[in-house]
């Protein structure tokens, strides 16, 4: 999960796995697999490297990272 900032200045987490998709025409708009819109006032490409950085540490440094599948494997 990542921490984002509504425009009324309240933090939030939100959990990567639940945005569909994420709109920047002027405002930033989050539109969550349920449906609901969120305006946030980080950049699309503020939020896309939280993206990322939460992909690498699930699958990259978490327990679903090639080496330790790898390791786990060989015994």
């Amino acid at each position: 999960m990542f921490n984002l900032t509504k425009f009324t200045g309240e933090t939030f987490w939100v959990n990567p796995e639940a945005i569909k998709t994420v709109e920047e025409a002027g405002d930033t708009v989050l539109t969550l697999m349920t449906g609901e819109r969120i305006l946030v006032k980080e950049s699309a490409e503020e939020i896309r490297e939280q993206f990322i950085a939460y992909k690498r540490a699930v699958f990259h440094d978490g327990p679903f990272s090639a080496p330790r599948l790898l390791a786990q494997s060989a015994r």
